[in-house]
């Protein structure tokens, strides 16, 4: 099954990179999309296609935990995440999430970076199916703890406001990332579902026209940048800085009033709307 949004990726992939990939690893993929910049409509010069599945082994004796592969496809990065070691990393988060509930430790930074294909997927415009889904969609959801989910989002968003934010000159690319992690984590807690719409659909859903205008700026500017090879970069905008930390830290109390092992995020009808479906 293919569930796509639009044709702009029917160019670049289609089911002979599924079975040229399970050949080259000896895997077996079960679910894949595109997520990143051309997903959330950020993209610039610089930027390429990011697909990233899940799989599991065939052979026991095939180890791989995780797959990064640009050699396959000249437009696409490859990112395999495999299911069994990905369950086992979620189980290893939520004892950490157990023994440190702040948002905010640094004890906590970043523990759900390798598990992110499990969920990240599930906000793609474009997600091919082995049949796995169709198959298994309650057993998945019920699998993913919202708050690992949450917890990528605001190790992204409060990592790089405190890190890259706060330098004479800033990325472009960084600030966005920023913004975006907070657009998902408020998108999350007022509805429980993935997040669907586009990073401009959600700046003006969460931000004051005011903020929400100073980060369309740096919007343009990021995405009219033609240096493949050289970051955008623009001077630090310190009052931009203030309120973005000023929403993090309100995210950060809501998050942490949750029930983190029961706390759980579903898929919008919504957010299937105008997407066609194919059987493979």
């Amino acid at each position: 099954m293919i569930c796509y949004n639009a044709k702009k990726y029917q160019v670049l992939f289609n089911e002979n990179e599924i079975r040229r990939i399970e050949e080259k690893y000896r895997i077996k993929c079960l679910y894949g999309g595109f997520v990143g910049s051309n997903v959330y409509g950020t993209a610039n010069a610089s930027s390429d296609y990011d697909f990233d599945f899940v799989y599991y082994c065939n052979d026991p004796n095939n180890v791989l935990d995780k797959i990064h592969d640009t050699s396959l496809s000249e437009n696409i990065d490859f990112n395999g995440f495999n299911l069994d070691a990905s369950t086992k990393k979620a189980a290893l988060c939520m004892e950490k999430i157990s023994k440190f509930p702040s948002f905010y430790s640094p004890q906590r930074c970043g523990p759900t970076e390798d598990i992110e294909a499990d969920y990240l997927i599930f906000t793609s415009d474009y997600i091919w199916d082995s049949g796995y889904l169709a198959n298994s969609m309650y057993a998945i959801l019920s699998q993913m703890y919202g708050i690992l989910i949450l917890d990528h989002y605001f190790n992204r968003a409060a990592g790089n406001l405190e890190k890259n934010l706060s330098k004479d000159f800033v990325s472009t690319k960084r600030v966005i990332q920023t913004v975006l992690g907070i657009n998902s984590m408020e998108w999350i807690l007022a509805d429980h579902t993935f997040p669907y719409l586009s990073f401009s659909e959600m700046t003006r859903l969460f931000h004051c026209n005011d903020m929400a205008n100073e980060i369309f700026k740096i919007l343009e500017k990021h995405q009219s940048y033609q240096k493949s090879t050289e970051p955008s970069t623009i001077p630090c905008n310190k009052e931009l800085n203030t309120y973005l930390y000023q929403k993090i830290k309100d995210i950060e109390k809501k998050i942490n009033k949750l029930p983190p092992k029961t706390f759980r995020i579903s898929i919008s009808p919504k957010s299937f709307i105008g997407k066609n479906i194919m059987g493979s």
